[in-house]
């Protein structure tokens, strides 16, 4: 497989962007997703000099910019609050211009939240994240962004099926989809029959582990998730894209480093 990425998401509160980037090739990682989220990263003003800096921390490990991600708590494309959709869009769209001049391949989108209690009967909600879509499509074809559509326990499509009829239905040219295993394990999701189902949008995986019956993004091998057979289905698929893992945890950073390992133990091998 493509060489195993890391994802910033536990180091948000101890280094910027670019710092988390430097520790991280610093332990032989060059491929990178990072969480656009202040004060670690903040897409809406980013300045010229943090740009720089973030390049060439990138750069110095021959490394590349896979993705950028709104933390979810943040946005919701499928609010029936007009306003809250158009903040939405407004962040998406200038997370695009910063993956742009980033040179990331992709942005990643959460295709709305639902309410845990009381969600509306019917598929008025996914309407509203179609016509978010409307907005978030073409200007990511103009930037020369794609878009990664994930499966999340909270969201109104949080299992592969969703994501895969939404996809199928609507024919975009530029979105993918990111299958993250903990998050799929978290609704009880068989994940060889996620991956089956996501195949023909599959671009990305996100590995971390969890306990069962839990939410979680633990370090490998900590869990309950079946490595092996993830592995084993990705091979099957012939899946050659990016593999990151995604660990929230104490000591975020010697985790992702224990993940590598952990990984190689259960039979994963990295260029």
């Amino acid at each position: 497989m493509s060489p195993l990425g890391a994802h910033s998401f536990g180091l948000v509160w101890q280094h910027d962007a670019a710092r988390a980037v430097a520790l991280l090739g610093g332990r032989g990682f060059t491929r990178f997703e990072l969480l656009a989220m202040p004060p670690h990263l903040d897409s809406r003003n980013l300045s010229a000099a943090a740009k720089r800096a973030l390049i060439a921390a990138i750069d110095a490990v021959d490394g590349r910019l896979l993705a950028l991600d709104l933390p979810s708590n943040d946005i919701n494309l499928g609010s029936t609050a007009a306003e809250v959709v158009n903040f939405s869009c407004e962040s998406y769209v200038a997370l695009l211009r910063v993956a742009a001049e980033l040179r990331a391949t992709w942005v990643v989108v959460l295709p709305g939240r639902r309410h845990g209690l009381l969600p509306p009967p019917d598929g008025r909600l996914v309407d509203i994240v179609r016509r978010a879509f409307d907005t978030l499509v073409p200007e990511a074809e103009k930037l020369g962004v794609r878009l990664l559509l994930e499966n999340h326990p909270q969201s109104l499509l949080p299992d592969a099926a969703g994501i895969a009829a939404f996809l199928q239905a609507q024919g975009y040219p530029n979105v993918d989809a990111v299958y993250d295993v903990a998050n799929a394990f978290a609704i009880d999701e068989d994940l060889v029959g996620g991956l089956d189902r996501l195949r023909p949008y599959l671009a990305m995986v996100h590995l971390s582990d969890s306990p069962a019956g839990q939410w979680k993004h633990d370090p490998i091998g900590s869990g309950a998730i079946d490595f092996v057979a993830v592995r084993d289905r990705l091979l099957s698929m012939q899946f050659s894209g990016p593999v990151v893992t995604e660990i929230v945890a104490e000591r975020a950073l010697e985790r992702l480093v224990e993940a590598r390992a952990a990984l190689q133990v259960r039979g994963w091998r990295f260029s």
